[in-house]
């Protein structure tokens, strides 16, 4: 029994030590750590001490940043004792680092590489040192360590130093340029003005190459008015609105008629202002294209035909140079609406065109009226418009919120027949050249509005028929812009009566019915077809001719029930959500009645067997509007005198489909 409990005891004994033996060199090593850190801050500790009293001569030394970095300098007012202090109190401050480190070890059994991975203490001591090397003086320095050692150290330095320019060279910030880097290779925060290049619109962008090129914040008045006027002589007191216009060149230039349509004295207009109408308006045109040859040739013409409205002071011309222009080349990068350069750089110098034109008009008249040159005139347009204005806003006018008007609306479209007082003109020049860049003179101009405190758009043109009406097709910037005022009392293209007819394979419900409407395309048109061919989420739907791999001999004809005489063609292919369905490669053609004109005289219908032969009017090559105007385009005239058929016809197979969107036709009738 003695013998069992013994040897349980032994048993008992033996197994307690062994557990011991487990245990015993990790405490070991712990405790010989703690004991090698604690010896080595006393040699630490003894070697400051030591370097102190060599420095006290020298003064006490502080840090300071500078450009980023870190220099050191001697402060003679701090004793040498308390440089001692100081440097113990950041002995104490790596002490208590130590001490939560071993705690952390204690708390947490690990193995003898984890725990030396977790030990600091040569890491610190090492900053220590570093620390204290930075603040010994290179004269003493150089007197304590070896040159050839020292020379070592400043080539690793330098070695260090480039290898450190090299890696934040190479970091990227999220703009996609190279982040700016603090000396010591801290991140700079922001850039410093010096740092940055004067941006294009800037205050001093033009003034400081000595040109006299305007900018963003530039004064419109350091540009004389006199300077701006090519023809012009003072205006009469009669005149109570100026009407002012842009024009460039283009294929055609609509501004020789225009200002004979506008006062009634030729073309269509002629006859449809009276005298006491034409007294009453001074006409403003800005010559604005950079191309001065055209610009001499077009004011020369104008003052040949209209030299008695320029001598009675109703009739101004003005060209603003190309070096008074701000920068017009800042897209790409900044393209705002992500609309294409050559877009952005052409609303952006109309911006510029009209805050000229505005500026130089703002002295004239009471009021200012801001049209384009490519526009036809109702009968008596001016004497509507000041009727308007004497019973609806005379000139004392405040709105219920204590403003006056800011912005009538003659028009719906774009920047044609917008009226202003003449006293905030030059408000609205300088806005426009401020906000050039930024988005296209219509938006603008509404946000001229709301930031004048008018908040309620004055619309005319909802309740009354619209006096304007856009003619013009070619535009500035280049293709075509078939716009029309439907509230004009009459349509730009007439659409004579006639029937389309095709032989081509149609996308079921997509048919040639869609192309054409006599008489003008309807108001309010909501079209019908398989929606589930090409689905639409607008509440207004709108089908079209849809046809499958067009193949060389296929054709749509329209055939008008009488001869017409044809003044233009338009004609669209494709469509918004199906831009790749054009005609790749086809022709327009004519053709007259086939039994002559004075055998169609008394057969009206619309037989493809009553069109004669065809001729070529146009090419058209994956293109998607093409246009004709007799006089404008070419062949100037048409190949017969009247046409009978008009077609279009496939001159090339091909596996895509094609969509016929619209054709539009003017006839002489409307001349």
């Amino acid at each position: 029994m003695t013998l069992e409990k013994r040897a349980g005891g032994l048993v008992g004994v033996t197994g307690v030590g062994a557990a011991a033996s487990r245990i015993l060199p990790a405490w070991i090593l712990r405790r010989a750590l703690c004991c090698l850190g604690a010896l080595v801050l006393m040699q630490n500790v003894m070697l400051l001490h030591w370097t102190s009293r060599l420095l006290a001569p020298e003064g006490g030394l502080s840090l300071v940043a500078e450009h980023g970095s870190f220099a050191r300098h001697a402060d003679g007012g701090l004793a040498a004792e308390q440089r001692v202090a100081e440097l113990e109190e950041r002995l104490k401050q790596s002490e208590v680092q130590l001490m939560q480190m071993k705690a952390a070890a204690d708390a947490s059994p690990a193995s003898l590489e984890d725990l030396s991975k977790k030990d600091d203490s040569s890491w610190q001591i090492a900053e220590l040192q570093r620390q204290l090397a930075a603040t010994i003086p290179k004269s003493q320095l150089a007197a304590m360590v070896p040159k050839a050692e020292l020379e070592v150290k400043d080539q690793n330095i330098r070695s260090l130093e480039a290898k450190l320019q090299a890696a934040t060279a190479g970091m990227v910030s999220p703009t996609g340029q190279a982040s700016p880097q603090a000396p010591g290779g801290l991140t700079a925060a922001l850039p410093t003005m010096k740092d940055l290049e004067p941006s294009t619109g800037s205050l001093d962008a033009g003034t400081r190459a000595g040109s006299r090129q305007l900018h963003r914040e530039s004064s419109l008045f350091s540009v004389p008015r006199e300077e701006l006027r090519l023809f012009g002589h003072e205006v009469p007191t009669s005149v109570s609105i100026t009407v002012g216009f842009g024009s460039v060149m283009r294929k055609k230039d609509y501004v020789l008629d225009t200002v004979g349509t506008m006062l009634g004295l030729r073309g269509e207009g002629q006859g449809k202002v009276t005298e006491q109408e034409r007294r009453s308006v001074v006409i403003v045109a800005h010559f604005a294209d950079f191309n001065t040859d055209w610009v001499k040739q077009i004011s020369a013409k104008l003052q040949e035909d209209y030299g008695d409205l320029i001598r009675a002071g109703h009739f101004h011309g003005i060209h603003a140079k190309q070096e008074l222009y701000p920068d017009l080349e800042f897209c790409p990068p900044f393209c705002t609406y992500k609309d294409e350069p050559k877009r952005v750089k052409w609303r952006s110098k109309q911006n510029v065109d009209y805050a000229f034109l505005m500026y130089y008009a703002a002295n004239l008249a009471p009021y200012y009226l801001q049209i384009e040159d490519d526009i036809s005139f109702a009968p008596n347009w001016i004497q509507k418009m000041s009727d308007y204005l004497r019973a609806s806003f005379p000139p004392n006018y405040l709105s219920k919120e204590n403003a006056p008007w800011r912005l009538i609306d003659f028009s719906q479209l774009g920047f044609i027949g917008k009226m202003f007082q003449s006293n905030e003109l030059t408000r609205m020049a300088q806005f426009l050249l401020l906000f050039y860049d930024q988005m296209p003179c219509d938006l603008l101009l509404g946000q001229f509005q709301l930031a004048m405190t008018q908040g309620k758009k004055i619309e005319y043109w909802k309740a009354h028929p619209s006096l304007f009406q856009h003619v013009g097709i070619f535009r500035s910037l280049g293709g075509f812009q078939p716009l029309q005022e439907r509230k004009f009392g009459k349509l730009l293209f007439d659409n004579p009566p006639g029937a389309v007819i095709s032989d081509m394979e149609v996308v079921p419900t997509y048919e040639s019915k869609f192309v054409y409407f006599s008489g003008g395309e309807p108001e309010g048109r909501n079209d019908k077809c398989d929606f589930k061919a090409s689905p639409q989420k607008t509440k207004v739907k709108r089908c079209w001719f849809w046809a499958k791999h067009p193949q060389i001999g296929n054709h749509m004809t329209l055939v008008f029930e009488s001869e017409i005489g044809v003044k233009a063609v338009f004609i669209e292919f494709g469509s918004d959500k199906h831009p790749k369905d054009l005609l790749q490669q086809g022709a327009i053609q004519v053709a007259a009645c086939k039994l002559g004109t004075a055998g169609c005289a008394g057969h009206t219908g619309s037989r493809l067997d009553m069109c004669g032969d065809f001729h070529h009017l146009l090419e058209v090559t994956n293109e998607k509007m093409v246009y004709w105007e007799e006089g404008a385009s070419s062949p100037k005239t048409l190949p017969v005198p009247k046409v009978k058929c008009l077609r279009i016809a496939v001159t090339k197979a091909q596996t895509d489909w094609a969509i016929v969107w619209q054709i539009q036709i003017r006839s002489r009738a409307q001349l």
